[in-house]
């Protein structure tokens, strides 16, 4: 979240804002196709800490379709469920992504996400997509949506 997010200076009185890009991001696959309002956030304490204020703010300006419209249960604004995977970062940097014990507590880690009933998991870190085979796996996607890299650079080009 760090890298797309732009902190104002204090001479703007501390408003954040959220690059045009992650923007699009958001929109166009996290939060068109929410079908109940309820989003999980994977991060650390300072990416929770600093991202959950700035999608509340985005969110707040997100039209719903008319489809999410129809939908008797979804919830708006939406509702996020914050999943603190501290580990993650030390993964990424010292063992292989394929070693069956990160596999292991990267599944239960989103298991979290699956009780909550969550319908969309957002990463608010780079350093999370390097989990996408394993999360991609784990979720149904019929029920829970994690849109990998590849979406990202669609939105990105």
């Amino acid at each position: 979240m760090y890298e797309l997010a732009l902190l104002a200076d204090k001479k703007n009185a501390g408003v954040a804002k959220i690059l045009p890009l992650f923007s699009s991001y958001l929109t166009e696959e996290c939060f068109a196709h929410s079908l109940v309002g309820k989003l999980g956030l994977i991060g650390d304490h300072a990416d929770i800490q600093v991202g959950q204020d700035l999608l509340t703010a985005f969110a707040k300006k997100y039209v719903l379709s008319d489809a999410q419209k129809a939908i008797k249960k979804f919830q708006f604004p939406f509702v996020y469920r914050a999943k603190e995977v501290s580990l993650r970062k030390y993964f990424a940097m010292k063992l292989s992504y394929a070693n069956m014990m990160v596999n292991k507590v990267i599944k239960f880690d989103l298991r979290y996400f699956k009780d909550a009933l969550v319908d969309t998991v957002i990463p608010l870190n780079y350093a999370y997509f390097h989990y996408q085979q394993t999360m991609s796996k784990y979720f149904n996607f019929k029920k829970i949506r994690f849109h990998k890299i590849e979406k990202l650079e669609t939105v990105f080009q």
